[in-house]
């Protein structure tokens, strides 16, 4: 075999070898691919087990199920623990939203969230926390949120904020 031939040889083999690392990176990038989707997943539902976590602490659930119905029933400490929670709950959502718009978050996966969100605009106090806070969230954000979000129909028999006399008042919608 002459030093040509060996150089074809040689050529041909490290072609071979070119179009084989490129397969093994379009592997690599799939797998890849897939666990940042998986990690963003699991980022958002801690965040929101966070946010949640926040219900526990320090009688916030009590914060909540009085201002919810009754925003101007809440102490200056209360509305301040009020809009915290409400904030850090919409940054968690506004966060989410992005990622669907990236591609690396399932859509059907927060489908149901869109809908709780949709029902918190059911409450004076959740509508009037948006209203004054919601430019600390993108306006593309609060454009989907005013768009897709409120154009859904509130849940069939949503269990609204509590009443003054301690009982749920139940809310119905005008779509049933």
């Amino acid at each position: 075999m002459t030093l040509e031939q060996y150089a074809n040889l040689f050529e041909v083999f490290g072609g071979v070898i070119v179009i084989i690392t490129l397969i093994f990176l379009v592997i690599q990038l799939r797998q890849n691919t897939r666990a940042l989707k998986s990690a963003t997943v699991l980022g958002s539902h801690n965040t929101t087990l966070a946010v949640y976590g926040m219900l526990v602490e320090d009688s916030m659930i009590e914060v909540l199920v009085k201002g919810m119905p009754r925003p101007s029933d809440l102490t200056r400490v209360e509305k301040a623990k009020f809009n915290a929670f409400w904030t850090a709950t919409l940054q968690n959502y506004q966060q989410t939203y992005f990622q669907i718009r990236a591609g690396t978050y399932e859509a059907s996966l927060y489908d149901g969230w869109w809908q709780v969100l949709r029902d918190n605009f059911l409450s004076p106090g959740f509508e009037l926390h948006w209203k004054q806070r919601k430019f600390v969230l993108s306006r593309e954000f609060q454009e989907f949120v005013e768009r897709e979000v409120l154009s859904r129909a509130p849940t069939s028999g949503y269990v609204g904020p509590i009443s003054k006399k301690g009982n749920r008042e139940e809310t119905t919608s005008d779509h049933e």
